[in-house]
C-alpha cells in the first residue's frame, strides 16, 4: 500500500477514545470513534459500550483499552464500519452455525463431531439464558466469562474439557473476526485450565504373559491390534485407518500418511523383529484394504476406532483385567520395557515419534513415578 493511499484511509476516521462518564460507575461507559460516511462524506459517531457489570473503575478502564487497540487495530488495517454493519447484527447461533458448516467440509468426521458438539452445548446455554436471538456484536466478554464459569459451576466439567471448549469456541469466534462479523474475539483473553498429569497404566509381566496366551485364542484380530499398540506405539485410531499397503515387511517399516496421524504429518515406525514374524504369518490382501475394518477382519470400509476398544472390553472382562488396563495401556507397557532393556532414549523418541527428546524424557519420568520392582529385588542389602 502506498504512502497517499494509506494517508487517505488515516483520514477517513477518527481513533478510538475511552468515555470514562468522569468516572462515575452510575453511568455507561463507551469506547467511541468516528468514520466518514461513503453517503456524504460527513463523520459519523460510533460508540461501543462497556458492559455495566463491570463494577470498578479500573476493570472498565481495562476492557476500554482493550477495545481501543483492537479497534485502532482494525481501522488502520482498512476496516469499514459502514461496510460491515449489516453483519454484526446478524444471528450469534446463526455465524456459529455457518462456521460449523465451514468447518464440517474440511475436517475428518471424529474432530467434526467434537466441533458440533462444544457448539450444542453453547446454543443450550445460550437458549437456557433465553439468549438466542443475541446479535453476534453483542456477545460480549463478561458473557464468554459468565458461559465459561458454568461449565466449572454447573456442568461439572474437568479442566480438560474446559480447555478443550474454550479453544474451540476462540476458533470460531476467531473466524468471525477475519469474515468481519465481529471485531472483539470474547474468549481471546481466557487462559486454559492447568490439567494434572494422567496415570500411567501399564500390564504387570503376569498380565502380558496371561494375555499371550488368551488373546489369541479369544480374538486372533484383536491380539495383532493389541501387538500394533505394544510393539509400534500406534493409537486405535491410527489402527482402523492403517491399510495393508502402508505395511513394508521388506524394509521392516510402517508408513503412516497425514490422514491417520495426529498432527496430520507423514510419519514413519519400525517393526520389530517379534511382529515382523506374526505379520509373516497371516494372509496378505491388496494395498487398498484396511489391516482391521468390520469385525477387526481385513476389508474395503474403514471403521471407527470403537470397534477396537468395544472388543477389547470384552477380552478385558472375560480376562478379569482392571477397567483401567485399556488396550492403550499397551503402549505405556511396551516403552517401559523399553526403558527397562536399556534402550537408548532417541531410539524410543523415534519410535514413539515424539517431537523432541525433552518430550521423551518427560513422558520416561512418568515411569519413575511408578513402583519400581527391579529396584526392590535387586537393592543390596545394608551392611552385606
Amino acid at each position: 500500500m502506498g504512502i497517499k493511499s494509506t494517508f487517505s484511509m488515516l483520514t477517513d476516521f477518527k481513533i478510538p477514545k475511552l468515555y470514562d462518564a468522569d468516572g462515575s460507575l452510575d453511568s455507561r461507559w463507551y469506547v467511541f470513534y468516528s468514520y466518514k460516511s461513503p453517503d456524504d462524506g460527513k463523520f459519523k459517531l460510533f460508540k461501543i459500550f462497556i458492559s455495566s457489570k463491570i463494577y470498578t473503575k479500573s476493570g472498565r478502564r481495562d476492557e476500554g483499552h482493550r477495545i481501543i487497540k483492537e479497534y485502532k487495530k482494525k481501522l488502520s488495517e482498512g476496516w469499514n464500519p459502514f461496510q460491515s454493519s449489516e453483519r454484526q447484527y446478524s444471528n450469534l447461533i446463526a455465524c456459529l452455525n455457518e462456521m460449523v458448516d465451514v468447518k464440517l467440509r474440511i475436517l475428518r468426521k471424529r474432530t467434526s463431531y467434537t466441533y458440533r458438539h462444544v457448539v450444542n452445548a453453547f446454543i443450550r446455554y445460550l437458549a437456557s439464558k433465553k439468549m438466542k436471538g443475541t446479535m453476534v456484536s453483542d456477545f460480549t466478554k463478561l458473557h464468554a466469562q459468565e458461559y465459561l464459569d458454568s461449565l466449572k459451576r454447573d456442568a461439572g466439567y474437568s479442566n480438560r474439557s474446559y480447555n478443550n471448549h474454550l479453544a474451540t469456541l476462540k476458533m470460531f469466534f476467531s473466524m468471525l473476526i477475519k469474515r468481519e462479523y465481529i471485531i472483539i474475539n470474547p474468549f481471546i483473553s481466557f487462559e486454559p485450565l492447568q490439567i494434572e498429569q494422567a496415570e500411567i497404566v501399564a500390564y504387570t509381566n503376569d498380565e502380558l504373559s496371561y494375555i499371550a496366551k488368551s488373546l489369541p485364542r479369544f480374538n486372533y484380530r484383536l491380539w495383532l491390534v493389541a501387538q500394533f499398540v505394544y510393539y509400534c506405539f500406534l493409537r486405535p485410531q491410527e489402527i482402523v485407518r492403517m491399510r495393508y499397503g502402508d505395511v513394508d515387511l521388506n524394509r521392516h517399516i510402517i508408513v503412516l500418511s497425514g490422514r491417520q496421524t495426529k498432527n496430520k504429518q507423514t510419519q514413519m515406525v519400525d517393526i520389530p523383529d517379534p511382529l515382523l514374524e506374526q505379520l509373516k504369518k497371516i494372509e496378505w490382501m491388496p494395498a487398498h484394504y484396511f489391516m482391521f475394518s468390520k469385525k477387526l477382519e481385513p476389508g474395503v470400509v474403514e471403521v471407527a476406532q470403537t470397534r477396537i476398544d468395544g472388543a477389547w472390553d470384552e477380552y478385558r472382562r472375560a480376562a478379569n483385567l482392571d477397567a483401567n488396563k485399556t488396550i492403550y495401556a499397551m503402549k505405556h507397557t511396551g516403552a517401559g520395557r523399553l526403558v527397562d532393556a536399556g534402550v537408548d532414549m532417541r531410539s524410543i523418541q523415534l519410535q514413539m515419534r515424539h517431537h523432541s527428546l525433552e518430550q521423551t524424557q518427560q513422558y520416561l519420568d512418568r515411569f519413575r513415578r511408578r513402583p519400581n520392582v527391579a529396584l526392590r529385588s535387586t537393592f543390596p542389602v545394608f551392611g552385606e
